[in-house]
């Protein structure tokens, strides 16, 4: 699975785990990355492999990020995320 992800300067994605592996891939800025306590500086076209339920966090300081990930299996939280966003809602009876 992949998913494009935009941050914006002065972004954070908390610490968590997942049970997915997750290839992370820099297309455009630069981003701090941690990876169970190893901390790195990503540029563009940097690589990051983080394995199944290991801690990670993502923050930008003064630049934006563009950067894709590649999740094996797909990642079910992004994929029900996307099912309700897709999913057309009825309208409330009068």
């Amino acid at each position: 699975m992949l998913n494009f992800v935009s941050f914006e300067p002065h972004t954070e994605a908390p610490m968590h785990v997942h049970v997915e592996e997750q290839i992370v891939l820099v297309l455009e800025g630069e981003f701090e990355f941690d990876i169970d306590g190893d901390v790195r500086t990503m540029h563009v076209g940097d690589v990051a492999v983080v394995p199944s339920w290991v801690p990670h966090r993502a923050r930008t300081h003064d630049t934006s990020c563009r950067e894709v990930d590649v999740f094996n299996p797909p990642r079910r939280s992004l994929l029900d995320h996307a099912r309700k966003q897709a999913t057309p809602r009825r309208p409330e009876p009068a």
